[in-house]
């Protein structure tokens, strides 16, 4: 019943087949279990590293938008502020253009302008050349209109000459604008 009739070495012989049995068991379990670690922890790391690569080239994607919209954002923001200043310089500047055209319509068919020179921002130095004496009386009235306020754009005009030739008057005005 329990009784063992081999010998101690054949005995002794069978512990130790047994024991490297369960050594060898012990042995291939711990090197399946370290591999499946090993292979999990690879597998993991290159998931981990590929999903960083994604990451990363989506940044570098949304950084370099960023950073196009920011200049953008920059060069707009200067725009504005240049547009801001020159419209703030167009707005108090002295429209000569605007000045010269209203002046050329001023006076009657028939009146000539002979010279044209600019004394100041808003005031002008012109000589005019009118044929008949009707022409005249419409200049002299033209200048009462000036300075009574009546013609728009004008704020006075002073007769500064007038000469009688054979066959025109030459008038001299200095006409000041608003």
């Amino acid at each position: 019943m329990g009784l063992n009739l081999l010998p101690s070495v054949a005995k002794f012989q069978v512990a130790k087949v047994k024991i490297k049995k369960r050594i060898l068991i012990f042995v291939v379990a711990v090197s399946v279990i370290w591999f499946v670690i090993t292979a999990s922890v690879f597998g993991v790391w290159i998931w981990q590293t590929s999903r960083l690569a994604v990451v990363k080239k989506n940044y570098e994607k949304i950084y370099a938008d960023y950073k196009k919209k920011a200049d953008l954002l920059v060069t707009s923001q200067k725009l504005k502020y240049q547009a801001k200043t020159v419209g703030e310089v167009l707005a108090t500047r002295f429209e000569y253009g605007t000045a010269i055209t209203n002046i050329n319509k001023l006076m009657p068919e028939g009146v000539t302008i002979t010279n044209f020179s600019v004394k100041s921002k808003n005031e002008f130095e012109i000589s005019y050349e009118a044929m008949d004496g009707k022409l005249v009386d419409a200049v002299e009235a033209k200048m009462d209109e000036i300075n009574k306020g009546k013609v728009e754009g004008f704020a006075g005009a002073v007769l500064t000459s007038i000469e009688d030739r054979t066959d025109m008057w030459i008038i001299k005005l200095n006409i000041k604008t608003k």
